[in-house]
């Protein structure tokens, strides 16, 4: 029926019946109101626009989104997967004419409970200890557990490319590296190449559709707001990334977020697929509330994650968070976008709550083999705060720790933080994450300050820039002009550890203005790497 190795559910060698078949249920084909269970055996091809209340496939049960037919499937509870969920494999894609959609529809972030670390400790050298996790009917989501596989591919598609021709207001037109799979009809992301020194700089991003591809040559529907720097063998230049794809996971709209969750032995295989609207977040808590919710987590698998990979995908519009690897190992992560989003876009930690800073055996638990090839991560935000709340939350675009970071960009990490920010000081235990802070410039021109030695004898630079706007948010509705973001890039090449995901907060804390927050830069021909203490957090004022 399909194994861990992406192996397509045959259709020819087993009895695969219509979801829209009364016969398939020997009854009324499910609504809104019905629990659907796929027993053991039993295949279920999706070739229909569908609903159901909840859907449980049990371990030997599939179901399988057609290749011929488009098809949506709403659900307004939890889809937990025992068994296969089949929405295109890599050797078995939906073709591009063909749509997949599963849909969550009826929850409210402020409902999610989260799975909060249970045992609390730091003052004695002691392990960390995973926490368990338990389906909760409140958390709306796609859980895959036991040893379940869920496996998404659709037409192949490239996430994102360097500019090698912008755009600009009046000129519709824009080249770029690798467009493979780009369709008239797409929805495009442009990252900001504009100078730090004019003032409207936080404001362009742009989204727009795109009208023609021909090879690596795009035609936009409308020309774009703001100018969008490009150029064959520079360093600085903009980014195309395309946001669409034909299989999609995502909540019914903007105004909830449910989530998907893989556990103990249950694999994920993603390939050209749209996660959007996902990652549930409740105003005024403490940062990564609901805990351990996230629009795709891995939850502290060890080394049963290995089979899982996230390639060609793009994840955008997130309430909080991108993909989150926790002591989770061997997760291949591969041309993948994520945008718009608030927190963490991409994290490869593991859970330091029982032991702070005196944690033994690390090695057990800190995620490896994680690596990140090609990852952009573009405008996230420092979560908003509600009046009145005393909470403070941070920014993180990518972890260093965990696996190789290569080939990656960050751009518009907490364009929304205040003036002031604190921080806890590195303790020299343990390598930090690296909070990557944006630098803005043109392809010709660059703000930044000489270029100085740091402490472990390696190239450093500093960048100040204002600060941004408040953190807007669009839905895609195919406009030209994107949400408020950071006009800024910096590309990442690094192998380093793996940081921990607790007890930051409980380090000493200091303050710094906006000029010194950009220092430490560590620089290694072209690429760039920020080295900085454990984690950064915002105070709002």
């Amino acid at each position: 029926m399909g194994g861990t190795d992406g192996e397509p559910v045959d259709c020819e060698a087993l009895t695969c019946e219509s979801w829209c078949d009364e016969g398939t249920w020997g009854g009324p084909i499910p609504t809104a109101e019905t629990d659907v269970v796929v027993p053991d055996g039993k295949v279920v091809l999706l070739d229909c626009d569908a609903e159901a209340k909840t859907l449980t496939i049990e371990s030997g049960g599939a179901v399988k989104a057609s290749r011929s037919t488009s098809s949506t499937l709403t659900v307004h509870g939890n889809v937990i997967v025992w068994g296969r969920l089949d929405l295109g494999t890599e050797d078995d894609r939906l073709p591009a004419d063909v749509v997949a959609e599963l849909v969550f529809a009826g929850m409210h972030d402020d409902d999610y409970v989260g799975t909060p670390s249970t045992v609390f400790g730091g003052e004695e050298f002691t392990p960390p200890v995973d926490t368990p996790l338990e389906i909760l009917d409140t958390d709306v989501g796609l859980w895959v557990m036991g040893r379940g596989v869920f496996s998404a591919a659709g037409a192949l598609k490239q996430s994102w490319s360097k500019l090698t021709d912008g755009t600009a207001p009046g000129d519709p037109t824009l080249s770029v590296e690798d467009a493979t799979g780009w369709q008239p009809g797409d929805r495009v992301l442009l990252t900001p190449t504009t100078e730090i020194a004019e003032a409207d700089f936080a404001d362009q991003f742009d989204e727009a559709t795109i009208a023609s591809v021909n090879g690596t040559e795009v035609s936009l529907a409308s020309a774009p707001a703001f100018e969008h720097a490009g150029c064959v063998d520079c360093v600085r230049r903009g980014e195309a990334a395309n946001l669409t794809r034909n299989v999609v996971v995502r909540s019914f709209d903007a105004s909830a977020h449910a989530h998907v969750m893989v556990g103990e032995e249950g694999v994920a295989q993603l390939d050209s697929v749209e996660l959007r609207w996902l990652g549930p977040l409740r105003d005024c808590t403490a940062a990564d509330e609901p805990a351990r919710r996230s629009p795709l987590r891995f939850h502290q698998q060890a080394d049963a994650s290995g089979t899982s990979f996230v390639r060609h995908t793009a994840i955008w519009a997130s309430g909080k968070d991108g993909i989150a690897i926790e002591h989770s190992n061997g997760i291949e992560v591969t041309d993948v976008v994520v945008y718009d989003t608030q927190e963490t876009a991409v994290a490869r930690t593991y859970d330091n709550s029982a032991c702070g800073l005196r944690c033994t055996e690390r090695e057990k638990f800190e995620p490896r083999d994680d690596d990140l090839t090609h990852v952009l991560a573009a405008r996230v935000a420092v979560p908003n705060r509600a009046e009145g709340c005393a909470a403070i939350g941070g920014a993180i675009a990518i972890f260093a720790g965990g696996g190789d970071t290569l080939d990656c960009v960050v751009t518009g990490t907490a364009y929304n933080m205040a003036l002031s920010a604190t921080w806890p000081r590195s303790t020299g235990r343990r390598r930090a994450p690296a909070w990557i802070r944006p630098t803005a410039s043109k392809a010709s021109s660059r703000t930044t300050m000489p270029a100085t030695a740091s402490r472990t004898g390696k190239t450093t630079r500093a960048t100040t820039r204002p600060t941004p706007p408040a953190r807007g948010r669009t839905e895609p509705t195919g406009s030209s002009t994107g949400p408020t973001a950071t006009a800024s890039r910096t590309r990442i090449s690094s192998r380093s550890t793996t940081p921990s995901s607790g007890s930051a907060s409980r380090a000493s804390t200091r303050k710094t203005s906006l000029a010194s927050m950009a220092r430490r830069w560590t620089t290694s021909g072209s690429s760039i790497t920020r080295s900085c203490p454990s984690r950064r957090w915002f105070s709002a004022t």
